[in-house]
């Protein structure tokens, strides 16, 4: 596996993923860097944006997965408590607030964000929040400025951020 941060950053050897594929984690990543991220993770996207920086890599790989595998590179990790988020071409967006946060709180955190996660793909798109503190775990629809409900859907805790 190699760890890249960027096209300014030099490529580190962290590991393998746990299929024993090489995949790139990118800070601030460019166009380019995130459709090669979206081709590799078949059109979908995952990511944390933390102090300001924006980090991605392929769909498939889980949050704790690439923290676990970038401990292995120390002084290159991710801090992935930050605001966690998911994102599919056909599904839209999953936001994990990790028992740390509430509803209105993850969905101030994706407008405050808007200008980067606009980057990966259309914020238009239908938002669904799981694991939140006030067991609020609802589909949003941003439109304009503000956010509504459009349904509630109870997820089985199958996928671990």
């Amino acid at each position: 596996m190699l760890f890249c941060l960027g096209k300014e950053e030099d490529i580190y050897n962290a590991g393998a993923d746990p299929m024993g594929k090489q995949f790139e984690v990118y800070v601030n990543p460019e166009s380019d860097e995130i459709e090669i991220t979206k081709k590799n993770g078949n059109g979908s996207v995952r990511g944390v944006v933390n102090d300001g920086k924006l980090y991605v890599w392929p769909g498939g790989i889980l949050h704790f997965q690439v923290n676990k595998l970038i401990t292995l590179n120390q002084g290159k990790n991710v801090n992935i408590d930050g605001f966690r988020f998911a994102y599919e071409t056909n599904n839209g967006w999953l936001l994990e607030a990790q028992n740390k946060y509430i509803s209105d709180e993850i969905l101030n955190m994706f407008e405050q964000n808007n200008s980067l996660l606009s980057q990966i793909g259309d914020i238009t798109q239908s938002i669904e929040i799981v694991n939140t503190k006030d067991k609020k775990n609802n589909k949003y629809k941003f439109l304009g400025n503000k956010f509504i409900i459009i349904g509630n859907k109870k997820r089985l805790n199958k996928n671990k951020f």
